[in-house]
């Protein structure tokens, strides 16, 4: 590795490496956006999207959502006047076009009678909203709107409780859990990352090392994702945590490496250059074969799942790159002539793992009865179902499932569409 002994090349290449960091953060911060619509699921030539876009150029851009609510006990003609000042409040609300209300329909209608008040002693009651349905916006407006929705309605005096259902209720809570998710899974598992590297390495330097290359993997693969000008969504929004487990595996074998190699060199650079020759192979073999598991998932019809495919390895690929040129640069840089005592916790970690490998290579029979045994478990594959319901996507506390199983507790049918065409 004859390059190490060219101080230009190796800045050049740590510059190489910061910038393109440096301009990842910045098209990730620029073109952030998360977003669950249709429209982010499907292939722009898919044909049932096609026929989807049809669809609504044909019959209008629209789409349902239902608003359930239950007043307190008063007045009614104080309740009705409230009922009467929220359909108002909501019609003035952008993106909605239309509501309609019990108020506005016979009592006998069927519609109604079924529907919108299912039971005419009741406090509960429904009102059924047409709002814009524009499946190439990404400006998060249906979560916005649902938010409205709930405000007008709870800051009405009358109004107890709110609920709303629709696939615009999926599409927020679903943006609004993945920037959650986001934002407290990714800092996380790179505090989780920091942590353990002070725990095996016992110094800086090396979990310095670290982190630089699955943060700088993770941030290059997203910038590049965003740059393209793909959004975030409930699956490529797993692509940081995804890479930073992945990513460190190769960095963590390089120190160990880069460190073994040091007492039997003149120099840092020396022992860099051995621990890549030491680890090269058998690292390109572990990346091959990762990548070659994410790719299996590319010919996946669903958009997403092919980004994830797609960008994973990518970023995978880059981690190798990484380890091999700019990680080595950078424990030279770091340690020059330095010594690092081996710690008592490495020296144990070592025995243990040394005394599993023995137990391992006296008694083959042991592992391969756990792995047979364990293929049992394939049977169930027989069983396995898919399932679209979205209000099971979420946890059972959360706000989407809690205000379905309001509406079922009232007797009130969650899709509306469905009840429209039984309609003689």
């Amino acid at each position: 590795m004859r390059f190490f002994t060219f101080a230009w090349i190796r800045h050049s290449i740590l510059g190489v490496w910061l910038l393109a960091t440096a301009v990842a953060v910045g098209v990730s911060i620029a073109g952030f956006r998360i977003d669950n619509s249709v429209g982010v699921w499907f292939a722009s030539d898919d044909p049932a999207l096609t026929e989807y876009r049809r669809f609504l150029e044909d019959f209008g851009s629209r789409e349902w959502i239902l608003v359930a609510f239950r007043q307190r006990g008063g007045n009614q003609a104080d309740l009705a006047s409230e009922r009467a000042d929220l359909v108002s409040r909501m019609e003035r609300l952008e993106h909605v076009h239309t509501v309609l209300s019990a108020a506005n329909l016979p009592e006998d209608s069927e519609f109604v009678r079924r529907f919108l008040k299912p039971d005419s002693r009741s406090v509960h009651e429904a009102l059924l909203l047409q709002i814009t349905n524009d499946i190439d916006r990404q400006d998060g407006y249906r979560e916005a709107l649902v938010a409205d929705l709930r405000t007008v309605a709870e800051g009405l005096a009358s109004i107890e409780h709110v609920h709303v259902a629709g696939t615009a209720v999926f599409n927020g809570e679903l943006n609004r859990a993945a920037r959650r998710d986001m934002f407290l899974f990714f800092p996380a598992v790179a505090v989780f990352v920091a942590l353990l590297g002070g725990v095996l390495f016992r110094n800086t330097r090396d979990t310095v090392v670290l982190l630089c290359v699955s943060l700088g993997t993770v941030t290059i693969t997203q910038g590049l994702l965003i740059g393209v000008g793909y959004p975030l969504n409930m699956v490529t929004i797993m692509l940081p945590t995804v890479l930073i487990a992945l990513s460190v595996a190769d960095a963590v074998h390089l120190i160990h490496a880069f460190h073994a190699a040091r007492p039997h060199t003149s120099d840092s650079v020396h022992a860099a250059g051995r621990a890549v020759r030491d680890i090269a192979w058998p690292c390109t073999g572990t990346t091959l074969t990762t990548i070659a598991g994410f790719l299996a998932f590319s010919g996946s019809s669903v958009l997403p799942v092919f980004q994830l495919s797609i960008f994973a390895s990518f970023g995978i690929a880059l981690a190798w790159l990484v380890t091999m040129t700019g990680a080595p640069i950078l424990l030279a840089v770091l340690w020059g002539r330095t010594e690092r005592a081996t710690p008592a916790q490495t020296i144990a970690a070592r025995e243990i793992l040394e005394r599993w490998s023995q137990f391992v290579n006296a008694h083959p029979r042991w592992i391969v009865s756990v792995f047979a045994t364990g293929s049992v478990a394939l049977v169930g594959l027989a069983s396995l179902k898919a399932d679209t319901n979205y209000a099971e996507f979420f946890r059972a506390n959360a706000r989407v499932p809690r205000d379905y199983e309001a509406f079922r507790r009232a007797n009130i049918p969650q899709n509306p569409l469905n009840l429209v065409f039984e309609l003689p």
